[in-house]
């Protein structure tokens, strides 16, 4: 019988392509390097929640902090904002840089910076509200 109208080494490929997705849905799922969203429920705008981590094989930490989407509306709706902050790599000597790269509709979170960024500094790559946050806004 000819399943389809695949010949023998194209059923040994779908049968290939079945058992590999079968066994992808075993595979545990990444953790994502930023802390859960939900703990930020009930807290009020400004409130900042961490995770510690590595980025680029380096000390850094992944947060959120609240924001409110129209800061002149006290009744405003209150979003969470992600950053990572990249730790110094030598002395600490300055205040902390704030990387506010790409362009419309980019993300500014992964951009990894020249190393001399990183010497004397903290490094702090800020979402933006629409690309990098809970919500994402869609050009039409």
């Amino acid at each position: 019988m000819n399943l389809c109208g695949l010949d023998s080494s194209d059923r040994r490929a779908l049968w290939i392509a079945v058992l590999l997705f079968l066994l992808a849905g075993t595979l545990p799922a990444q953790d994502s390097p930023f802390p859960d969203r939900g703990l930020l429920l009930g807290m009020e705008g400004g409130a900042v929640v961490l995770k510690p981590g590595r980025m680029y094989q380096h000390s850094a930490e992944f947060g959120y902090v609240q924001l409110s989407e129209n800061r002149n509306d006290p009744h405003s709706r209150l979003t969470p904002l992600p950053f990572i902050r990249h730790h110094v790599r030598k002395d600490s000597v300055s205040e902390p840089l704030f990387i506010l790269g790409g362009g419309p509709g980019k993300s500014n979170l992964w951009r990894e910076m020249p190393e001399v960024f990183y010497a004397h500094n903290d490094v702090i790559n800020v979402g933006y509200r629409g690309v990098d946050g809970e919500e994402q806004l869609e050009n039409r």
